[in-house]
């Protein structure tokens, strides 16, 4: 069976779509431009929050094809469909990020200690604001110790927005893009 990797690969290509160019999906919480390469999932993020697109339905559709199968997979497989830039250690945070299930939330001195290294929490928080790929690797999911939502490269109110419908019972990750 084909990676789903290179099932939205094939589809990027087939829908005439080029990699290293953005692509625009809906999802509930605004726009979306993504950016692929052959490995997968460059970068993933939000463009300014009344922006619209008209829909392509074809690419919407692929998408969200592409985010069943992503979704389905366990933590290490979801993390063989990203390919984000960044250091070694941001991509040891990244991925410890895709472990935090859908409507749980951690704080950072937490993801420091699963990753071995408790005194390294704003460590940990420089690299969880360099992701490149909101909300696939979930970065809102992780919270200050001391309350409320913390810095959130895409915003505070767009964070807490996140963090709300994930704690709705029976919400997945698809939802937020229908």
């Amino acid at each position: 069976m084909a990676s789903t990797n290179a099932i939205l690969f094939t589809i990027i290509i087939t829908d005439h779509m080029r990699t290293g160019v953005e692509h625009l999906i809906p999802s509930r919480f605004g726009v979306m431009a993504l950016e692929f390469s052959s490995q997968g999932l460059l970068r993933m993020g939000y463009l300014k929050l009344n922006e619209s697109i008209t829909e392509d339905s074809d690419v919407h559709n692929n998408w969200n094809n592409w985010l069943d199968g992503f979704t389905a997979q366990n933590a290490s497989d979801q993390w063989k469909q990203l390919s984000p830039n960044g250091t070694a250690f941001q991509k040891l945070v990244w991925r410890s990020l895709l472990e935090i299930p859908l409507g749980a939330q951690l704080h950072y001195s937490e993801i420091a200690s699963r990753l071995g290294r408790p005194k390294s929490s704003r460590a940990v928080a420089t690299a969880i604001a360099a992701n490149p790929i909101c909300l696939l690797i979930p970065c809102h999911r992780v919270v200050p110790l001391k309350g409320g939502t913390g810095q959130y490269k895409w915003g505070a109110q767009r964070k807490q927005q996140l963090l709300s419908a994930e704690a709705q019972v029976g919400t997945t990750l698809n939802d937020l893009f229908r």
